[in-house]
């Protein structure tokens, strides 16, 4: 519709795609693989930057130095963090977090949490551009990566942020 005062196009927000969505691309619920892909890279490249920019060892860096399942709780506490701070997209239910840990646990595909990224690796794979995306993403989740996570010693919320039991 027009605004006939100023001539300007109205769009309804329903057609919009808000900011906090804009990482899941065209992802569907009957078709969440791009996204599942996308969200865990994202992970994984935090996990790369949290050792490279703080010396943080978490994820599978924490998994490779002999914390056992760290790799896939560190996982779980990001998807959580993710679903808190409102970034997941409409359509994402515990059935779409479900198949990412199933992907994340596939050591035969290119999304095996426990395999380290460096962000050359993922502009080489994905492009400058979404390696940005990634980050950000990241950044939405977890805010800087010199801050503390949400989950951290420091912060009160750690029962919320608890790892679930291995289903």
């Amino acid at each position: 519709a027009l605004d006939e005062g100023r001539g300007d196009v109205k769009v309804k927000p329903a057609n919009l795609i808000p900011a906090a969505y804009a990482w899941s691309a065209a992802a569907t619920k009957a078709a969440p693989e791009p996204a599942l892909t996308f969200m865990i890279h994202s992970a994984r490249l935090r996990v790369e930057m949290e050792y490279t920019l703080t010396g943080d060892v978490v994820g599978s860096y924490a998994e490779g130095a002999g914390d056992p399942g760290e790799a896939m709780a560190w996982l779980r506490r990001y998807v959580r963090a993710a679903k808190a701070r409102g970034v997941l997209p409409i359509w994402w239910d515990e059935e779409t977090s479900a198949a990412l840990f199933r992907l994340a646990k596939d050591s035969s595909g290119g999304s095996y949490i426990k395999h380290a990224v460096e962000m050359q690796d993922v502009v080489d794979e994905w492009g400058t551009a979404k390696a940005a995306q990634m980050v950000a993403l990241a950044e939405k989740i977890l805010g800087s990566v010199h801050n503390p996570h949400p989950w951290s010693d420091d912060d009160d919320d750690d029962d919320y942020y608890e790892d679930e039991e291995e289903e």
